[in-house]
């Protein structure tokens, strides 16, 4: 789970990029947010995004 958010790691082989998940963490720490990745064997992953409310002057 610590190479997820890394450029081009893919567990995909030749059908993915790797760019998904990297891309996605960028966006939300351009926003001040944050990402997490819950993850249980048999049981899924749970991606929990954190964005904060309201405007940061000077940011845009």
């Amino acid at each position: 789970l610590e190479q997820m958010f890394d450029p081009f790691f893919t567990t995909k082989g030749k059908k993915g990029t790797g760019l998904g998940l990297s891309i996605v963490k960028t966006i939300v720490e351009a926003h001040r947010g944050t990402i997490e990745c819950h993850s249980e064997l048999k049981k899924g992953t749970t991606f929990v995004l954190r964005l904060p409310l309201g405007v940061f002057p000077g940011r845009w």
